[in-house]
């Protein structure tokens, strides 16, 4: 899919940036420290979740063939998440987006479809990890361009995965780039960076996963297709970067939405109300408001 024009300027502001490292190495099966090159889980379980996939809609997988996906990518998982405990909770939901489609598919009612939101689930751990190790490398004073690539790579693969032409994702993508380059700034003048150089980059991603997360809610409820971990998703992405006060008020509003969806009275204005909602809190929380 084609990036929006804000993340090709993206792309090609940060390409124009000298480079600081010596050595991108391929990233192994463990985990990896700082100047290595980010790893892709999407990439490396992309086989496994296309061969799960055809079986599924086929309606030929065991419980034995979810059960060693789940096994697979939580290892895989595992072996970042000392470096990165934020990561546990993005693997923990992929795993439930895996048992609710291994529980509709017994039902005979899963879709391709839920196989994209899973991949997509692997593209946010594989950006949660490229924030690890840069946030990790920029407060112990060895921030590199490798960190700095392995961002770059994570974010544009997070950006080509959402729709061309959505202003709320290209105005967190802008944003993105200006933290970015704030962070490359600082990190020529100081040895170590504080979290307040970081943190604004982090704002990013956390405001980037949960707007999409809305968007891709939207588009099943009004298909009539949302799931109960559709709805879990938008929650433990707002418990996770503003607290459980904030999630129980988006889960009291989403289970509104669930009651209109089921009711058949659901409408694109109460889906925008719930993004306006979370892009003030997001504002006001960078603001220090």
């Amino acid at each position: 899919m084609k990036l929006t024009t804000a993340s090709l300027t993206l792309l090609a502001a940060l390409a124009a940036l000298p480079a600081t490292a010596t050595t991108v190495v391929a990233a192994p099966a463990r985990a990896t420290t700082a100047g290595e090159q980010t790893p892709n889980l999407r990439a490396r379980f992309n086989a496994a979740i296309e061969e799960l996939q055809k079986k599924a809609v086929a309606r030929g997988a065991t419980r034995e063939d979810y059960q060693r996906v789940v096994d697979q990518l939580t290892a895989a998982a595992k072996e970042h998440e000392t470096a990165v405990p934020s990561l546990a909770p993005l693997r923990q939901r992929a795993a439930a987006r895996i048992e609710d489609i291994e529980t509709r598919a017994r039902a005979g009612a899963v879709d391709a479809v839920e196989f994209d939101a899973l991949r997509d689930s692997l593209v946010d751990m594989d950006l949660e990890i490229a924030l690890g190790r840069l946030k990790t490398a920029a407060l112990a004073g060895k921030y590199t361009r490798a960190e700095y690539q392995g961002f770059l790579d994570a974010w544009t693969a997070r950006a080509a995965s959402a729709k061309d032409g959505n202003p709320e994702l290209d105005a967190i993508t802008a944003r993105a780039k200006a933290a970015l380059e704030a962070i490359e700034k600082r990190a020529k003048e100081a040895t170590a960076l504080k979290d307040a150089d970081v943190s604004p980059l982090g704002d990013c991603v956390a405001e980037y996963r949960t707007v999409f997360a809305v968007r891709a809610l939207e588009k099943k409820a009004m298909a009539k297709k949302a799931t109960k971990v559709d709805y879990d998703d938008i929650t433990s992405a707002v418990r996770s970067t503003s607290g459980e006060e904030m999630a129980k008020k988006v889960a009291e509003r989403l289970e509104q939405l669930k009651t209109a969806v089921d009711g058949g009275r659901i409408t694109p204005e109460q889906f925008a109300e719930l993004r306006t909602m979370l892009m003030t809190r997001a504002r006001a929380a960078a603001s220090g408001k």
